[in-house]
């Protein structure tokens, strides 16, 4: 396969649309059966976890509750977000093995498939956000608007990162444990609970993460901040050189992969 015969393939997957929208809607309708509220228990354990560390972490830096509840409510919903694409990016091809041995669908097809789901799933956790909007009457400013650039890259890479993860684990089997135990340390090294400021003479733990500035484009906006220049070129250079690589390598090695499922 060549380069752009795999962007093609990148491209006709997400023409796909309709298949992997219906199956990731058929999947979590099969997944919450029998459920009284369905996928929403996931928000309320989620909530119970955010207000446990609100309050602790509010109570470690001093910061009012109502600037840190929902600092840390939209920066773990972003990580379990980010957590789960990877997660479930890394054996995307294996589970969908069936499926892949049977057609002609493109590689990228399960990839969007997984990142569209937790697309779903993360819209219900951001009912917590809304809730604490609510609450605390953090109302809409000008800034919110960069949500429009900021959430697409956000997206992108996240897209980049999980594909990445689906073209090596079936040949580096490794690899998928590997990534749940990166993303655990990474929770503790990014600025999820904590800010960047707060690291005082060791700030370029944040500053050269490239899941702060990730973060800070989804997050900052609907904090009524406007990301900063520099968070949006790290990302977008993170999103082109995972992006290139994983294209490179399916270019290079999409005739194994099926040998390796």
């Amino acid at each position: 396969m060549s380069v752009s015969t795999a962007i093609a393939d990148v491209r006709d997957g997400f023409l796909r649309f309709p298949l992997w929208r219906y199956m990731a809607t058929r999947e979590l309708r099969l997944r919450y059966a029998r459920s009284f509220i369905g996928p929403i228990w996931i928000t309320l354990t989620l909530g119970f976890w955010i207000t446990g560390l609100s309050l602790l972490y509010g109570g470690l830096f001093g910061a009012p509750l109502r600037e840190i509840a929902p600092y840390i409510t939209l920066g773990v919903i972003a990580w379990t977000f980010l957590t789960s694409v990877l997660n479930e990016g890394a054996r995307s091809l294996i589970s969908a093995k069936g499926f892949y041995m049977q057609s002609d669908l493109p590689f990228t097809t399960f990839v969007w498939l997984v990142v569209y789901r937790n697309v779903i799933i993360g819209a219900h956790h951001m009912l917590i956000f809304v809730f604490l909007v609510v609450i605390f009457g953090l109302w809409p400013n000008a800034n919110w608007l960069w949500a429009l650039a900021g959430l697409p890259i956000f997206l992108a890479c996240s897209f980049a990162m999980s594909l990445l993860a689906a073209i090596l684990t079936p040949r580096f089997t490794d690899l998928e444990p590997l990534i749940g135990s990166i993303m655990q340390v990474g929770f503790f090294l990014t600025p999820v609970m904590w800010r960047p400021t707060d690291l005082q003479k060791h700030g370029f733990i944040a500053d050269l993460n490239p899941f702060t500035h990730l973060l800070s484009l989804f997050r900052d906006p609907l904090l009524g901040v406007a990301p900063s220049a520099y968070s949006f070129a790290f990302s977008i250079a993170t999103t082109i050189i995972v992006a290139g690589v994983a294209i490179a390598i399916l270019a290079r090695y999409s005739k194994r992969i099926p040998y390796w499922l």
